[in-house]
């Protein structure tokens, strides 16, 4: 096999795996506790004939029983079909309590509030 063509398939190999890489995996996200609740990001996916949904969720749990008390989904984000799916995936990258609210941010800098009495959600 001469030289070139040993070239091409190497870069058309490169640039097929580039096309087709799988997008890292998410960081993790330190649970919050505050107050004897243990807040957790937690990400879903939904699938449902064609198309497919990610969404971002918050849990809070006990500390001390290990319940979960009740979770708030914070956003949906709808999958195109013809793009793979995990590079169309939106995760919570940080929590942070500021008095009463639980402040969630997403990897596309959207903020959220999830007040701690009510656990009503709105965004910043």
């Amino acid at each position: 096999m001469s030289k070139a063509l040993a070239f091409i398939l190497v870069m058309t190999s490169v640039a097929f795996a580039q096309k087709h890489a799988k997008r890292a995996a998410p960081k993790d996200v330190k649970p919050v506790v505050y107050e004897g609740v243990r807040y957790v990001a937690s990400h879903r996916m939904s699938i449902g004939g064609t198309s497919s949904t990610g969404s971002g969720y918050v849990e809070a749990w006990d500390v001390k029983k290990k319940k979960k008390l009740w979770e708030a989904k914070l956003y949906e984000t709808a999958n195109d079909p013809a793009k793979e799916q995990d590079v169309q995936n939106v995760f919570i990258t940080t929590m942070r309590v500021e008095g009463t609210k639980l402040v969630v941010m997403n990897e596309r800098k959207q903020m959220f509030e999830i007040d701690l009495a009510s656990h009503e959600v709105s965004q910043r």
